[in-house]
């Protein structure tokens, strides 16, 4: 393997602060894990909940993963497969009689073209070759499980706007109930801000349920039985180049398995070659025997003999299977060309979706949050005063939850813009 190139640029994306409606009254609707002001944890139905920081999931991920496992079975059996080329052919021992005749012969094949030596260099290429495919799979099992665990928090943070939105519209809601009894508002307003608060509701149990889905694929991928649950800790720190796009694709060519692979491919094309070549010459059976003739008590004749059997080739003038293998090198090359050409067209199509994600996501943080915070206290402002309906300050709280669930979705965007950014150019 080449060395890779280490990271220039550190890209961090910071969780964002969401904004806390501080209403201590809100009533605790269920139990659960996660300690929050207003609301008990998410209910985990009898799972032990552990927290794992990124670093320390993928690890999980590479050391308890049963596909990684089954995976790296590759290695061993690819090691026997070198074993049981070396073998040698086994001797033959015929025994014969007939009356008072009896012989007793032995014999070896004696094998031409080098086979022993053919088998054997076919093999190691193989094992090789599955060393690269259990690193391949590997690296895609890691990208995988890290766009998991991005998904895990996203759903997480999902889940605390439902659970904010739904505790400021019970507080409007109590609000509303205390303005009808004063007389200030209708019982249809009141009735309104209170239907809409339950439909909340409902939304909150939903998320629940989603975030508690997305934590059980983290169980999958790090193998952890139904009993546990992880909960993902802290953030995902990516480490991108800051480099010219062709910098990029040399690092990416330079460091993917793929192209390892495809190389080592070409080369096992020229071994079963080779291997078709040597198969093509005769292998020759030679023996040595003792015959013995017994005729009453004592021995009438005996002698000793050996012979050479030689097989008459005829077939080795269809010369279509080293044709096939010769063809099959050249496919093979074309193959490695066609891998390396994919391996650009991935780097590329990541660089420009990180940075597009990149664009997007600090465009959320240019403001927009603090805006759509601020039209919102308007709205509220002049319904308290009388001046709007609830029906404004509805479409205003929808908004500005749209617009928080549209800053995860940007920010879940980039980071899993920069992973797969970071596999396509052999980092991951």
């Amino acid at each position: 393997m080449k060395a890779s190139n280490k990271i220039i640029l550190t890209v961090f994306i910071a969780l964002p602060l969401f904004w806390q409606t501080g209403m201590a009254s809100t009533p605790k609707v269920r139990p659960g894990i996660l300690e929050e002001a207003e609301w008990g944890p998410v209910p985990t139905f009898g799972a032990t909940p552990v927290a794992v920081t990124f670093d320390q999931y993928i690890e999980m991920v590479m050391l308890r993963n049963h596909g990684m496992a089954a995976e790296m079975m590759r290695n061993p059996i690819a090691r026997a497969e070198i074993e049981a080329a070396k073998v040698l052919p086994d001797p033959e021992l015929a025994f014969e009689g007939a009356d008072d005749l009896y012989s007793i012969e032995l014999g070896y094949t004696i094998e031409f073209g080098r086979k022993r030596g053919a088998r054997i260099n076919y093999a190691r290429t193989f094992a090789q070759m599955e060393k690269f495919e259990v690193e391949i799979f590997a690296a895609e099992l890691r990208l995988t499980a890290a766009e998991a665990y991005i998904e895990a928090l996203a759903q997480r943070e999902m889940l605390e706007v439902a659970r904010s939105s739904y505790d400021y519209m019970i507080q409007l809601s109590r609000s509303d109930s205390l303005r009808h009894l004063a007389g200030e508002i209708t019982l249809n307003e009141a009735r309104q801000s209170s239907l809409e608060a339950k439909t909340l509701l409902g939304e909150v149990y939903r998320q629940e349920g989603t975030y508690l889905a997305s934590l059980a694929v983290l169980g999958y991928f790090t193998g952890i039985s139904a009993d546990t649950l992880l909960l993902p800790a802290g953030e995902v720190e990516t480490h991108i180049a800051e480099s010219p796009l062709p910098a990029l694709i040399g690092i990416g060519l330079q460091n993917r398995i793929e192209n390892e692979l495809a190389i080592h491919s070409v080369e096992l094309a020229r071994r079963e070659l080779a291997l078709a070549k040597s198969e093509r010459k005769p292998d020759v059976d030679v023996f040595i025997g003792y015959e013995r003739d017994w005729k009453g008590f004592y021995r009438s004749r005996e002698m000793l003999k050996g012979g050479v059997t030689i097989p008459l080739k005829f077939s080795a003038i269809n010369k279509g299977s080293v044709r096939a293998a010769k063809f099959a090198v050249e496919q093979e090359r074309r193959q490695e060309m066609n891998v390396q050409a994919g391996i650009e067209t991935e780097i590329v199509q990541a660089y420009h979706l990180y940075h597009a994600s990149l664009n997007n996501y600090e465009h959320y943080l240019s403001g927009i949050m603090d805006q759509a915070r601020q039209v919102l206290d308007g709205i509220v402002y002049s319904y308290m005063a009388g001046e709007t309906d609830v029906l404004e300050v509805l479409v205003a709280q929808r908004t500005y939850n749209e617009t928080r669930e549209q800053f995860i979705e940007s920010k879940k965007d980039v980071q899993t813009a920069a992973v797969n950014l970071l596999y396509a150019c052999g980092h991951l």
